[in-house]
């Protein structure tokens, strides 16, 4: 429930008075009795105390471990965020890889070709030189000869002019093959020396990148790490949450039997607000706006402010719930019924608002607001009402008017079908 700043309301409490004599008439009888009595109200005056400063304590930790939630959600989406720039830097940094391999794979195709052509060229070569070898074993026969021998062994002088020109030639062919076989070496030597460079480059180039690639994936392992550890964390503040409020609930519905819990309880699913902007009704987040009366979605006031005008509509009341300005505070209510002239009594019917008024041994304690569905006792009534359990949700229950909550307060009733 939400505590709101209003003007305070005085309550007389009656009948203390005539309580009191026949107590002092007791105590001159039988002091001890009476000693022992007064001991023991003390005690269940104290006991409710302690009750109340367990609930205060136990809504502090609700909203303290609430406001941790709050500040390792904040923390796990800016982690989110992070890894996101480290998946992306992780796809890049493997896009670069994949293509740098692409390149090796390329130049490691190109190199296995041209060690392939090279083999080939060697044997080439190799012939090529034996074919030299033996032109170059004749010249160098026929170098051996003076020139006035080749002329004597020649037939004629063609025949020795046809000789030295062969021999020219194939000595031109030799040196030209030899320039050509020592550019071709040359050649693919500067080839292999190149691709094999290439190569070195591209592998390093990947090792650095595959490297970088590893300290951003260890950068966002260590981040899933201390996202789960978060997670974990809000996980186990909610489990505690919810024991803490299942103990609230315990404190606020003692003396109570819950009959349903299901449903709405006809509050609407989702309707414009006549008072602020926005929606509100049972779908709604809980206090997102108010309602048509002003009244905080999802409130205990706001149900019953909702049923008092829905008998308005069916005829069982006289006049329309009125806008009394609260947000929240039911104990408020009995001082505006009271200064409307709506009936306030402690005796319930059927259709009644029952009012919890401030339990004053709860730090901001505001009240809490109930429609009264049947009447089966003076001890026993059954209510319907919104917030009971602080989640913003509809119950049903059977509970004592006249020793409700913590503290066995007496409940206030405003009878609206009486209110003219």
């Amino acid at each position: 429930m939400i505590k709101l700043q209003f003007k305070k309301t005085k309550m007389i409490r009656q009948k203390a008075s005539v309580r009191i004599r026949p107590i002092l008439k007791l105590a001159h009888s039988y002091p001890v009795v009476v000693a022992l009595c007064f001991a023991l109200a003390v005690v269940l005056v104290i006991a409710p105390i302690v009750h109340a400063d367990t609930a205060q304590n136990l809504e502090n930790q609700i909203n303290n471990l609430n406001q941790q939630n709050n500040s390792d959600q904040s923390t796990i989406n800016s982690l989110q965020a992070t890894a996101s720039s480290y998946q992306q830097t992780i796809e890049n940094l493997q896009a670069q890889i994949n293509a740098v391999q692409s390149s090796i794979a390329t130049n490691e195709a190109q190199q296995a070709s041209l060690q392939a052509q090279i083999a080939a060229d060697q044997t080439q070569i190799a012939q090529q030189k034996q074919v030299l070898a033996s032109a170059i074993s004749a010249i160098y026969v026929n170098g051996q000869m003076t020139t006035l021998e080749q002329l004597a062994s020649s037939n004629n002088i063609s025949d020795f002019v046809n000789a030295e020109t062969y021999r020219t030639a194939v000595q031109n062919k030799i040196q030209s093959t030899l320039d050509q076989i020592n550019t071709l070496e040359a050649q693919q030597k500067q080839q292999e020396n190149q691709v094999a460079q290439l190569l070195t480059t591209l592998q390093a180039q990947q090792s650095q990148l595959a490297s970088s690639r590893q300290q951003v994936a260890n950068l966002l392992s260590y981040n899933q790490t201390q996202q789960n550890q978060y997670n974990q964390q809000i996980a186990a503040s909610n489990a505690n949450i919810g024991s803490l409020k299942a103990q609230l609930i315990a404190l606020n519905s003692s003396g109570s039997m819950l009959i349903s819990s299901s449903g709405c309880g006809g509050y609407p699913l989702s309707t414009s607000s006549t008072t602020a902007s926005g929606k509100w009704g049972c779908n709604e987040p809980q206090d997102n706006t108010t309602d048509n009366w002003g009244m905080l979605n999802r409130e205990c006031v706001s149900y019953t402010a909702f049923m008092v005008h829905e008998e308005y509509l069916q005829g069982e009341v006289v006049r329309d719930m009125p806008n009394w300005g609260g947000e929240g505070n039911a104990y408020q209510w009995i001082a505006d019924a009271e200064n409307a002239g709506v009936p306030v009594s402690f005796t319930p019917e059927p259709g009644d608002i029952a009012i919890r008024n401030i339990d004053t041994a709860i730090p901001g304690d505001v009240g809490h607001a109930m429609y009264v569905v049947s009447v089966q006792s003076p001890t026993s009534i059954t209510v319907e009402e919104y917030n009971e359990n602080y989640t913003g949700t509809w119950d049903e229950r059977i509970v004592n008017p006249q020793d409700y909550g913590s503290q066995g307060a007496q409940l206030y009733f405003l009878n609206f079908q009486q209110w003219q």
